[in-house]
């Protein structure tokens, strides 16, 4: 006969025993993961088997709700040849009204055996929220103790919470393969549907190449006819319409050229290949191009660089220039007073091979609303779709910027303000030659001449002086530039010439620049390279700072040229500058000092030439200790260091 735990220990004291059983329940349900099996039968024979266990049973039976056919039968019994007493037991409890009684109070009990002899015990198999079945089970003992129906009820708790867990986990099994079938069918839906767009934009975009070639040949020719009939013989109307046309057919061909390179995006542009340019070349067209517009509007125009950046790339010229020339050409167009301004900044990158450069065009202009933002790069988006709109264009330009800027492993971004105007950046990579000179951009487009020299200033980080033809010089004054203001070309150079035969360079590091009218800005800071060249020691042959000058200013380059190498002094000579004895130059020192400040507060890169020069002019001891200190912070990029070094070196200044 087999023997419980009731009969070992009837007082129900051996709780270790009780607590054993529990725990290598609950353990053999987690080692079979179970739940992950979905193996119910398991669930209730290893139940039976810690019942068993428990309370010894002559036989158990587990019976479950059949919620279709509203029954209840023995789904899970043990041992197998007990079955007819189990069912014989149930009717008998059903009969008895102890079933109903146990399931409307969800309690355990036990009652007399129907069979005469022995008890038996019946317990509901529920969670929280719902009631699976009922556990019975007929036992020899004539009396069961409370805390052993209490264990029992703890075991059919867990297996009850244990058949929930499958049920739910099969449920999600289940909504999952459901959803994995939904996703798989709206992708299918969705490649279709991508397949139908793709070929319905391919045609949509030969369809824009072929129109566009088929109107922009004869809008050449009306252009050409335009331009001929403007060479004849007409009167004042006639020429004036002639103008319109002109001006009319030059809008429109733009017009049909950026529909061309929208449609063209996807193919020549894709295979556009990489080759050397100088970046200052580039500006220099779009600042040719660009600049007499603004001037026209009489609005501030100017192109710089914020420190140096390489001066031989390797990359795709035609995309950079085409997207500055858009975005600049958009700035132009909705600033009617104020400034424009193209900034070129070079980006921190781990290889010395490349450098990413971010270009900036920032406007004074109108400015857009977020709600503009938004949808500012859709093809054919205008902010306003009126037919009455004010400003012109397609909206094509942005679309095409963002596809050219991503071609060149860049992103473009936008800021913008009602009212403050907008800034529009993107980043390109560029590979650099190696071995190339790093430069620094600037073409200043004002007609004022005390701007310029505050430009040439910030290029170069000499001491300017400005003034009219005559501006006050005599034998005592020196200056590292003599800014000139000259309308007429003619005598430009032999002006400049006449300054150096009057002894005004013979001493010092002196250069001369006339400054050409506006148109002659260009001519002003070629001649400033010229100067620059010098003291590297280039020849104007060879020289990287002749490729882009202006041809009718060849001439007077090579006469300053000329000049000013015939004076240029030793480099030991003392300089004097503005009277002042050659020595510690405290202004200067200050100067320099401030500039370098503004960097390492900004944290951009800094012009190599300014802790040279500070240096150079720095001659008492311990302030040129400090210089070091400052020189050593600076090429470690160690800016706070840097900050507190400047701090005491204007202190010791003030001292």
């Amino acid at each position: 006969m087999k023997k419980s735990h009731l009969d070992e220990n009837p007082s129900g004291l051996n709780f270790q025993e009780y607590l054993d059983v529990i725990v290598n329940f609950g353990s053999s349900l987690k080692s079979e993961d179970i739940v992950r099996e979905g193996d119910i039968p398991k669930v209730y024979e290893a139940t039976l088997s810690a019942l068993d266990r428990l309370i010894g049973f002559k036989a158990g039976a587990v019976a479950l709700f059949d919620d279709v056919l509203l029954n209840c039968d023995l789904s899970f019994y043990s041992p197998k040849d007990q079955k007819e007493r189990l069912a014989m037991e149930m009717e008998h409890l059903i009969e008895k009204g102890v079933f109903a009684w146990v399931l409307q109070n969800n309690r355990w009990t036990c009652v007399p055996s129907g069979a005469g002899t022995g008890k038996v015990m019946i317990s509901t198999l529920s969670t929280r929220t719902k009631t699976l079945g009922v556990f019975i089970a007929v036992v020899e003992a004539e009396d069961i103790a409370d805390i052993h129906l209490k264990i029992v009820s703890i075991i059919l708790s867990i297996c009850a919470n244990t058949i929930e867990n499958i049920s739910l986990y099969e449920e999600i099994k289940s909504h999952n393969r459901n959803l994995e079938k939904t996703v798989e069918q709206r992708t299918i839906e969705l490649e279709k549907a991508l397949t139908k767009a793709n070929v319905a934009n391919t045609a949509k975009t030969e369809f824009l190449a072929n129109i566009s070639h088929e109107l922009l040949t004869p809008m050449n020719g009306i252009a050409g006819l335009a331009q001929l009939l403007g060479k004849s013989e007409l009167n004042g109307f006639q020429k004036d319409s002639i103008k319109k046309i002109n001006a009319l057919t030059s809008h429109l061909k733009n017009m049909i050229r950026d529909i061309l390179e929208f449609s063209q995006k996807g193919g020549a542009y894709r295979d556009a290949r990489k080759k050397v340019f100088n970046p200052a070349g580039v500006m220099d067209e779009l600042f040719q191009a660009l600049f007499p517009r603004a001037r026209k509007k009489g609005i501030g125009f100017t192109i710089e660089s914020e420190g140096t950046i390489p001066g031989k790339l390797i990359g795709i010229p035609e995309h950079l220039r085409k997207t500055v020339f858009h975005l600049t050409d958009n700035a132009l167009k909705f600033t009617d007073e104020g400034q424009v301004t193209i900034s070129v900044v070079r980006l921190p990158h781990p290889s010395s091979g490349k450098v990413r450069l971010e270009f900036r065009v920032q406007d004074t202009g109108i400015g857009m609303s977020e709600e503009h933002l938004e949808a500012l790069f859709t093809p054919f988006h205008q902010a306003d779709g009126s037919a009455a709109r004010k400003y012109e264009g397609i909206g094509l330009s942005l679309p095409l910027c963002r596809k050219l800027v991503e071609q060149m492993g860049g992103q473009i971004q936008v800021a913008s303000e009602p009212g403050k105007g907008s800034r529009f950046s993107f980043t390109a990579l560029f590979g650099v030659v190696a071995g190339s000179e790093d430069i620094r951009l600037i073409f200043p487009g004002g007609d004022d001449l005390g701007d310029t020299a505050s430009l040439l200033d910030r290029l170069y980080g000499f001491d300017l002086s400005v003034g009219l033809e005559n501006a006050g010089m005599d034998e005592r004054q020196y200056f590292d530039f003599i800014l000139r203001f000259c309308h007429e070309y003619g005598d430009a150079a032999e002006k400049v010439v006449d300054i150096i035969n009057k002894g005004h360079l013979t001493r010092g590091k002196k250069y001369i620049v006339n400054f050409i009218g506006v148109c002659g800005t260009l001519g002003a800071l070629n001649l400033c390279r010229i100067a620059k060249g010098i003291e590297k020691g280039f020849r104007h042959t060879d020289s990287e700072n002749f490729k882009g000058l202006i041809q009718e200013f060849e001439r007077e380059c090579q006469i300053v040229f000329n000049a000013i190498k015939a004076v240029k002094p030793a480099d030991d000579v003392a300089v004097e500058k503005r009277g002042k004895t050659a020595g510690q130059d405290v202004a200067r020192i200050k100067n320099i000092l401030t500039r370098i400040e503004a960097a390492v507060a900004e944290n951009t890169i800094i012009d190599e030439t300014l802790v040279p020069a500070l240096i150079e002019h720095t001659k008492a001891p311990m302030l040129r200790q400090k210089v070091k200190e400052l020189e050593s912070a600076v090429s470690r990029f160690d800016y706070p260091a840097a900050a507190t070094v400047i701090r005491d070196i204007f202190n010791d200044l003030e001292e």
